[in-house]
């Protein structure tokens, strides 16, 4: 059976990579083995760049943890990481508002071919109210669970589920972009290796980070 190390203990993340595994590969058996992970970036990061390199780094890490105690290497290694952007919520022809976008990064990686997938959800501005605790410094979901009344709201719906009227939920929400991230190993004929820098450093992977334009 094929391991896939799942670089969060998060249930929901954990249930949305099994799904997508199972609707990429479902003549295949995979184990899924959640794992605590550092993203080497902020609690909550404020950009493209920060907000998927943390994924990045959440493989790396979860990599190195497991050849501490493993013999063998997992087939998958999956970083998912979520974050905000500043954007401006045009209020009229001439006025706008700031405001701040909301996406995850996911990124997996393949020991065995060298080989990464990205993919990336779709992006939605935030309550205002909300905007407002995170700019103050404080984590996204202990912001929503403030204004939304909740209580841990991480590990269930997320911002997502809750604005969404579960229309969508924070599972498919991971789901659809983890589909995304799988395509380079879906048709690995058309992504060669090569098609993502990277690098390596004590015998595990390290990607170059990519940098994005100012505006993007």
């Amino acid at each position: 059976m094929k391991q896939v190390v799942v670089a969060s203990k998060n249930p929901c993340k954990v249930e949305a990579c099994k799904k997508a595994f199972e609707r990429v590969f479902p003549n295949e058996t995979f184990e899924f083995v959640p794992c605590s992970s550092d993203s080497g970036v902020s609690d909550q990061p404020f950009s493209e760049e920060e907000t998927r390199k943390g994924s990045i780094n959440r493989v790396n890490d979860a990599l190195r943890k497991w050849k501490e105690d493993h013999d063998n290497l997992p087939s998958f290694v999956i970083g998912l990481e979520g974050g905000v952007k500043n954007d401006a919520i045009p209020l009229n022809d001439k006025d706008f508002e700031d405001s701040l976008m909301l996406f995850a990064w996911m990124a997996i990686y393949c020991p065995e071919t060298n080989r990464w997938g990205f993919g990336r959800t779709g992006s939605f501005y935030i309550p205002r109210e909300i905007v407002r605790l995170v700019k103050s410094g404080v984590e996204l979901g202990v912001a929503d669970d403030r204004y939304f009344g909740r209580v841990n709201s991480g590990q269930h719906s997320g911002t997502v589920g809750i604005l969404t009227d579960e229309i969508v939920t924070r599972r498919e929400y991971y789901e659809h972009a983890l589909i995304l991230a799988l395509i380079p190993f879906l048709h690995p004929e058309m992504y060669p290796i090569d098609s993502f820098v990277c690098l390596r450093e004590r015998n595990f992977p390290r990607i170059l980070p990519f940098h994005f334009p100012k505006n993007y």
